[in-house]
């Protein structure tokens, strides 16, 4: 029991502040459940259409594959360019560059082709993209035989509407 107003106040501003951090936190591990049964979700539903996970997993973990809708315009193009370049040239190009399709005034999923990371197009905003995942990027090294056919089949599926990113978008 407090006997001064003044120390009564002071721990009612403490006690809202760290009831205001539990609320921050609690808000944050129910995103993450989330965001986490989503994922289980997705798995379960890849497992059930037979696909093998072994390669996704390792496509996923090799990968960034970025949409903000489902595939459009040119993204099929773009998808075909990146298998190309898995297939012809090991992957070497997407350690420096990924393959991009942009919305710009009217044009949506326009190709913008081959654009250092980093980079943006120089009109419009990238809409959908496929490069090698940053930590990848950071430590370049020859893809091996395992991740060039991984990567290749994980682009089959996302372009027979067999794969997804929809637990990564958020």
């Amino acid at each position: 029991m407090h006997t001064s107003l003044k120390d009564c106040i002071k721990e009612i501003e403490i006690e809202n502040v760290a009831l205001d951090e539990l609320k921050k936190q609690h808000a944050r591990a129910i995103h993450e459940k989330d965001k986490y049964l989503r994922e289980l979700q997705r798995q379960k539903e890849l497992l059930l259409e037979g696909l093998d996970m072994k390669k996704l997993n390792l496509a996923e973990n090799l990968l960034s594959i970025k949409m903000h809708q489902d595939l459009a315009g040119d993204d099929i193009e773009c998808i075909n360019e990146v298998i190309s370049e898995l297939v012809n040239n090991s992957g070497k190009r997407l350690f420096k560059e990924h393959n991009s399709t942009k919305n710009y005034d009217g044009w949506y999923h326009q190709g913008c082709g081959w654009i250092e990371y980093g980079c943006c197009p120089r009109h419009g905003f990238i809409v959908f993209s496929i490069g090698i995942n940053k930590a990848m990027r950071e430590n370049p090294r020859d893809l091996t035989p395992e991740e060039i056919e991984a990567g290749t089949y994980l682009l089959e599926m996302l372009k027979a509407g067999k794969w997804s990113n929809e637990a990564k978008k958020i």
